[in-house]
């Protein structure tokens, strides 16, 4: 599509031909099922631009080859959205939202947004066909409701510095509020304990959307309930909180094990250091007792560095605030961006999926 530029006639046979090929590795189990989200996510993202390339807007039934070409690359869009484990479906449309809507450079991101929106549908249907009895039942609610967070909070960014971006930012906030709307169906009121649990910056935007939806569907909130008198009662809330964050912890300590040295490994880092400074109450060293002696000492030494370093740096620009979270972001965006220039080396890039992983536990 981009050989030639704009005005350049599409070798159509020749596109027909790579769609057909790309659907069939899409088809294959063992394939879909090593997709990382950033190949998903720039499979994805070159799809749609492609179906909305000018040159092929005037299939109407009109021009037949074009046409079939349109008809054939929106099969491939659906069929690479719901191909994936939903985790990682879901995770890579959210992110794409976001980028789409924050990005300068992005050729008609209203239509994008639009298309990213119809693909979320998509998944949606193609998971109650498939997992009727417990519909989005293995996805991590930590993971995607951090990163709908982190897109929330661009659209009330851009919504309040371009009062003209309702058209933009129509499509995203529509997304979300579907999203939303079908974890509260699928998991009910774990989708609120977890949310508590993340403790996200700015009061996290999705409580808003939450609310929202309790109020209009008259769907009760589940308010915090107050500790009683009763001892034993008050004992079994806080075992089963402490066990919750215990989990929470080893997930993060697993992340941290198997991220690559680079972007990867920091990012696991900082979440495993916000960890242990938002929960003051665990034994974080005890919770290590499973690890090998040797693994236990260079994790805890790298979380104590680390932790030191970000310390000294609040003492010394003490307006910045929440600065591992802000490195987290920045390191994300920058992996954003080397992919983007390096697009053919995306397959051979360490799995974005592990750094999002990481980043969205970082405020845990």
């Amino acid at each position: 599509f981009e050989k030639g530029g704009k005005d350049a006639k599409l070798p159509f046979p020749f596109i027909k031909e790579t769609v057909e090929a790309v659907m069939y590795f899409f088809r294959i189990p063992e394939n879909t099922s090593s997709i990382t989200q950033g190949s998903l996510e720039y499979t994805l993202r070159e799809t749609v631009y492609a179906l909305l390339d000018d040159r092929l807007g005037a299939a109407k039934g009109v021009q037949t080859e074009t046409g079939a070409v349109v008809k054939a690359i929106n099969k491939l869009a659906m069929r690479v959205a719901v191909a994936p484990s939903r985790e990682t479906s879901l995770s890579a449309l959210i992110l794409l939202q976001q980028t789409t809507i924050s990005s300068t450079d992005v050729d008609q991101p209203a239509k994008v947004s639009r298309v990213f929106t119809k693909l979320f549908g998509r998944v949606m249907k193609d998971e109650y066909e498939k997992n009727p009895d417990n519909p989005l039942g293995d996805v991590n609610l930590d993971s995607l409701l951090y990163s709908l967070d982190w897109l929330l909070q661009t659209i009330e960014e851009i919504r309040s510095t371009n009062p003209g971006s309702s058209e933009l930012l129509k499509s995203s906030t529509e997304m979300s509020k579907n999203i939303t709307a079908e974890l509260v169906k699928c998991r009910g009121s774990l989708v609120r304990d977890t949310l508590q649990q993340l403790e996200l910056p700015d009061g996290g935007f999705i409580q808003k959307l939450l609310f929202e939806y309790e109020q209009n569907t008259r769907v009760p909130h589940n308010p915090p309930q107050h500790i009683t008198d009763n001892n034993e009662s008050a004992t079994g809330q806080r075992s089963n909180h402490t066990e919750s964050k215990g989990s929470h912890l080893a997930q993060l300590v697993n992340n941290f094990a198997e991220a690559e040295e680079g972007p990867d490994r920091q990012l696991a880092l900082a979440a495993l250091c916000d960890f242990k400074k938002a929960n003051v109450d665990i034994d974080f060293e005890a919770h290590l007792s499973h690890l090998s002696p040797h693994f236990k000492e260079y994790l805890l030494d790298n979380v104590e560095k680390a932790s030191k370093e970000n310390s000294a740096e609040d003492v010394e620009n003490p307006g910045v605030g929440s600065s591992i979270n802000e490195m987290v972001k920045n390191l994300q965006l920058k992996v954003g961006q080397d992919k983007e220039e390096e697009p053919s080396a995306v397959n051979q890039a360490a799995s974005l999926r592990a750094r999002l992983e990481a980043l969205r536990h970082s405020t845990s």
